[in-house]
């Protein structure tokens, strides 16, 4: 993500991007050029942006009462669960959601606020009319200046679209944009109340005027959104109940993987002209139309925050170079079977590639949404799923989930490493025996 300060002074700060299940990480700047980024709930880090040319402009805005309010249609196709991107940016604060609406009701997705009266009452009528349940997406907060941060939202988040798209819900991607940190009541919980500045707050966040941008020009806050379709791939091991037919070899450019399996463990080797982390979630297939907060919110009486889905593999996992030539040659990491009622999603993060958010600026122009390699690899990626039962494991075997840290993941060697604790242990008995003998 990046961030200009709002100082008069050629300038440039950079901060890194992350991917997130919930919030994005956060870049404050402040006149002396230092930022402090915080990220909560992310899945993994997938590197630093690129950085802007230096710019010289005054990057204030919004005015206390005034704001920036849009929503477009968020449609779900009907092939199965797809990785959802979203992209904000923009000046001083500005904030993402996904809404969806009651099932079979078609929420509003046409808020015009220049017909607002009465910001209070609008706010309160308009703003969740239909909404049954809301995901905090992206936002940034750059007091008196400008940024832009994209986020990937994994297949759980996929799967809970899908489940919800069936029971005929529509979906809206909301924007708001205030010049202050501060946050509305009622952005990402349906049931808060709405209401004018308490007495003695500061809180620009409560609109208390209809002097609003509402044509957002010039452009105030930017919001990208789309859906990224996972590539399929098959793992099958012999003796299986596979009920397809593949070589489970596959050759993409796509960073998401979906894994069918028939129930036995899946074996994942990869190779690729770059270096590539490979990040390993278990999905559940069919989750609840409604979600629930994770313990931490809801102790803290926060809503929402879509709970995040964190790496299922337990070691470091990477693509092997391609002079391996062969998967019988490179590293095959071994993952248990899946539990019921789940699936294996292999994410390719590609920090090498670059930038992965397309950020633009002028006076008269915003651009923020993801760059060529946000969704895509730089270098294709080789990837195998064939057990080492089919093709020979000769670059090693390593387990993706041991057991026991301090056990060596190479079966052979934890093997090995078994034989030699029982011998220890049974060390004592046997000098026992001898010497009471």
């Amino acid at each position: 993500m990046e961030v200009l300060n709002n100082m008069k002074l050629s300038f440039k700060v950079v901060c890194r991007l992350v991917i997130v299940s919930l919030t994005p990480s956060i870049c404050i700047a402040d006149e002396n050029n230092n930022t402090q980024e915080v990220a909560t709930n992310f899945m993994a880090d997938v590197g630093a942006s690129k950085e802007s040319d230096e710019t010289t402009m005054d990057m204030t805005r919004l005015e206390r009462g005034e704001f920036v309010l849009e929503r477009r249609q968020l449609v779900i196709p009907d092939d199965g669960a797809q990785i959802f991107w979203n992209c904000v940016g923009g000046y001083d604060s500005n904030y993402a959601r996904l809404v969806v609406g009651n099932s079979g009701v078609d929420i509003e997705n046409n808020i015009d606020t220049s017909t607002w009266t009465d910001p209070v009452y609008e706010m309160n009528t308009t703003l969740n009319k239909d909404i049954q349940q809301i995901a905090e997406l992206e936002l940034t907060t750059i007091l008196g200046g400008i940024g832009c941060t994209c986020g990937l939202h994994q297949l759980n988040f996929g799967e809970w679209l899908r489940v919800n798209n069936e029971r005929n819900s529509t979906f809206g991607v909301d924007v708001f944009s205030v010049p202050a940190f501060f946050m509305p009541s009622n952005w990402r919980n349906v049931n808060a109340p709405y209401g004018p500045v308490p007495e003695g707050s500061n809180n620009t966040a409560w609109i208390d005027s209809v002097e609003t941008p509402y044509n957002n020009i010039p452009p105030v806050a930017v919001n990208s959104f789309g859906l990224k379709k996972p590539e399929l791939a098959l793992s099958s091991t012999p003796g299986g109940t596979a009920v397809f037919t593949s070589t489970n070899d596959l050759v993409t450019t796509n960073k998401f993987i979906k894994i069918h399996s028939d129930g036995g463990p899946v074996t994942i080797r990869a190779m690729s002209k770059g270096r590539y982390n490979l990040v390993v979630f278990l999905i559940r297939e069919d989750p609840p139309y409604l979600y629930v907060s994770n313990e931490f919110d809801q102790a803290l009486g926060i809503q929402g925050r879509f709970p995040s889905v964190e790496p299922f593999n337990q070691v470091e996992m990477y693509t092997d170079r391609l002079a391996a030539s062969t998967f019988s040659e490179t590293k095959a990491y071994i993952l248990p079977p899946p539990t019921d009622g789940y699936y294996y999603q292999l994410m390719i993060k590609n920090d090498e590639d670059g930038s992965f958010n397309d950020f633009e600026h002028t006076d008269d122009d915003l651009k923020c949404t993801m760059s060529e390699y946000g969704l895509e690899l730089k270098n294709s990626v080789s990837l195998s799923f064939e057990s080492c039962v089919v093709t020979a494991c000769n670059g090693g075997v390593i387990n993706a989930v041991p057991t026991d840290p301090k056990v060596p993941t190479d079966p052979n060697e934890a093997s090995k490493n078994v034989r030699h604790m029982m011998l220890l242990l049974a060390m004592p008995l046997l000098l026992g025996n001898l010497l009471f003998k």
